[in-house]
């Protein structure tokens, strides 16, 4: 029996992330690029090794360009997958991206998407620019996407029946700009909400977000 049969027998608990790693859908509809199955192979388990995965996906995508930036799986935010904290310089995994019913797919491409803020914050890129996914951050993302073959920005692997359990549901899409917010709340982010970004966003984009619950309007 091969390493790679006996892994799967003995692992149960990861069972449905296995069979989310086809370019099938799978049980939840979850259907994943090829391009991420080798790094979705990295984090399966309980207590996956992300910091070998950091270093593999630096060298490979930035070139060893993302320094100086520290990694935490975290509790503290309901309303989003991951976040970059460019003053602190942490890097915020949230911890239900490691729940066996979630796709680690998922994980992955949100890994992604925050060491592409922390690679251009290393580089001097704007903050405001960065931080609000204007240009400078989508050349990143359609390079990045045409090496691995995906759309990182694409949430098709999501598992929305886990994520209600978590009450973080609610997807609210801005009609301009296309930037995602997801909150525990069924209204939209709003100045009461102190999100360090509104009042860029509202001045820079001054589109409204829109909610999708579960991908319908």
């Amino acid at each position: 029996m091969s390493s790679k049969a006996r892994r799967i027998r003995n692992a149960p608990g990861e069972l449905r992330v296995l069979l989310s790693r086809c370019d099938q859908p799978g049980p939840d509809g979850v259907q994943v690029s090829p391009g991420l199955l080798p790094y979705v192979d990295m984090v399966l388990g309980k207590n996956p090794d992300i910091f070998k995965l950091i270093k593999i996906l630096n060298e490979q995508f930035f070139g060893g360009g993302v320094r100086g930036y520290t990694y935490v799986r975290s509790n503290r935010r309901k309303d989003c997958f991951s976040y970059t904290n460019f003053t602190t310089k942490i890097v915020y995994l949230q911890e239900f991206l490691f729940s066996a019913g979630l796709c680690r797919s998922v994980l992955v491409r949100k890994l992604l998407h925050e060491m592409i803020h922390a690679f251009l914050d290393t580089s001097g890129a704007d903050r405001n620019e960065n931080s609000e996914h204007g240009p400078i951050f989508k050349k990143e993302v359609t390079r990045i996407n045409r090496l691995l073959g995906c759309d990182l920005m694409d949430d098709s692997d999501v598992s929305w029946d886990r994520l209600r359990v978590l009450n973080l549901d609610k997807l609210f899409i801005c009609n301009k700009c296309g930037k995602k917010v997801f909150r525990v709340l069924s209204r939209p982010p709003g100045p009461d909400d102190f999100y360090p970004w509104y009042e860029s966003h509202r001045e820079r984009c001054g589109g409204a977000f829109i909610l999708r619950l579960n991908g319908v309007v």
